[in-house]
C-alpha cells in the first residue's frame, strides 16, 4: 500500500526521482490488514485509508478505522515523544544549519496537524491543516509563523526567513494543548 505524505523526504531516496511531485511524498508501509506486524501507526492507518494508492492488483485493504480514542491517545504520545522533545533544542538555535531546517519547519506546522486530525479524525495536507486554523482561530496560537513556515514548505520563502521571525515554540505547543484539551 503506498500512502502520498509529503514529510517523508529523504535526501538520498531514490523514490523522489519516480516524480517531480509525487516521488517525495511516496511512503511504503509493510504490514497486514490484522496490524499483527509492520509498522502501521494510528495516524498513518488514518492518512493510508483515506488517501492510500493501491499498489498490488488495484485492491485496496479494508483496515479497520481508528476510533476517536486511538487516535487522539496518539497524538498526545506524539506531542510527549516527537515534538515537545524537540522544543529546547530548536528554541535553542542562534542560527539555522541546514540540518535544522526541515525539523524547525516541522515542528511549527505540528500545532495545525495536531489540531486538524484532532479535530477532523483525518489527516490531509499542510495547507489543509493551516487553513482549518484560521476556521477555529485557536487562543494564543500565533498563525503568522504557522502561515510562514507553509509557504516555505511551498518553496516560495526560505527556512531562514521563517528562523527570524524568532517563533515561541513554547508558547505555540502550549495553545495547542490548551486547545485540544478543550475539545471533546
Amino acid at each position: 500500500m503506498l500512502r502520498a505524505n509529503g514529510d517523508n523526504q529523504r535526501a538520498n531516496c531514490p523514490r523522489k526521482n519516480l516524480d517531480a511531485e509525487y516521488g517525495k511524498k511516496l511512503s511504503i508501509f509493510w504490514g497486514n490488514a490484522e496490524f499483527s506486524w509492520g509498522r502501521l501507526p494510528v495516524i498513518d492507518r488514518l492518512d493510508l485509508l483515506d488517501h492510500g494508492v493501491p499498489l498490488l492488483h488495484g485492491v485496496k485493504p479494508n483496515f479497520r478505522r481508528p476510533t476517536k480514542d486511538e487516535i487522539h491517545l496518539e497524538q498526545r504520545e506524539s506531542i510527549e515523544q516527537s515534538w515537545k522533545s524537540r522544543l529546547p533544542e530548536l528554541s535553542s538555535l542562534t542560527h539555522l544549519e541546514p540540518k535544522d531546517r526541515k525539523p524547525y519547519i516541522r515542528a511549527i506546522l505540528y500545532a495545525a496537524r495536531l489540531i486538524y486530525t484532532w479535530d477532523n479524525l483525518a489527516v490531509d495536507s499542510n495547507d489543509r491543516a493551516v487553513e482549518y486554523l484560521h476556521q477555529v482561530q485557536p487562543p494564543g496560537l500565533d498563525l503568522k509563523p504557522i502561515d510562514m513556515a507553509l509557504v516555505c514548505r511551498n518553496e516560495k520563502c526560505t527556512a531562514e526567513e521563517v528562523f527570524a521571525l524568532r517563533t515561541d515554540f513554547n508558547r505555540q505547543c502550549e495553545s495547542a494543548i490548551s486547545y485540544i484539551s478543550t475539545r471533546p
